[in-house]
């Protein structure tokens, strides 16, 4: 008799993410949607769209294990964690100060309006610290409701090398949003039914 693998090709998802950001506030986090606001819905005020990306958004979630032994046992009797990091990556491909700012992991934006003998312009000054920001996620899920995930305190911590060349690749700035709070506290929901009436 043959093995029949048991699986359901519906559940094997492919698609986009949305990643937005915001300002870190401990005293008013930013909130995900209503859960009345469908995919692709708008998202409170607070949370910005990063914009388009080289090859969409990545969820990175790597632990650091160690191994609990005994003499009497040749495998491992637990497996206790001593580290963990949660990152989302991305490659930004818009060209502009926020996305500089964002990459390059913080600083200030000073906007001076055009007017009699000045230009308009816009300048952005690094900071040696590091802006903590919030970071939201969406996608839809099997059941064509949304998947949204909060990392309410993040920083971005990439190595930047952008490429100012004729004719090459667009200009990128890599970003690595990392997680300043406990894993318990990240926050990913999924709709998986309408409302009954």
């Amino acid at each position: 008799m043959a093995l029949t693998p048991i699986y359901d090709r519906d559940l094997v998802m492919t698609g986009e993410a949305q990643c937005y950001v915001g300002a870190y506030s401990a005293s008013s986090p930013l909130a995900l949607p209503a859960e009345t606001v469908a995919v692709g819905g708008a998202w409170p005020v607070g949370w910005i769209p990063v914009g388009a990306t080289e090859e969409g958004v990545t969820l990175a979630v790597s632990r650091e294990t160690e191994d609990i032994t005994i003499e009497e046992q040749m495998t491992p009797v637990d497996v206790t964690t001593t580290g963990m990091d949660v990152r989302v990556e991305t490659v930004l491909s818009q060209d502009t100060l926020d996305t500089m700012k964002l990459a390059f992991g913080g600083g200030t934006i000073t906007t001076t309006a055009a007017g009699v003998g000045q230009i308009g312009k816009k300048e952005l000054v690094l900071a040696s610290s590091l802006d903590k920001l919030s970071l939201g996620l969406e996608t839809d899920n099997a059941d064509g409701f949304w998947r949204r995930m909060r990392v309410e305190k993040i920083v971005s911590i990439a190595d930047v090398e952008t490429q100012y060349r004729r004719a090459q690749n667009a200009r990128r700035y890599a970003v690595s949003f990392r997680c300043l709070i406990a894993p318990e506290e990240i926050e990913i929901v999924e709709k998986t039914a309408n409302a009954t009436s």
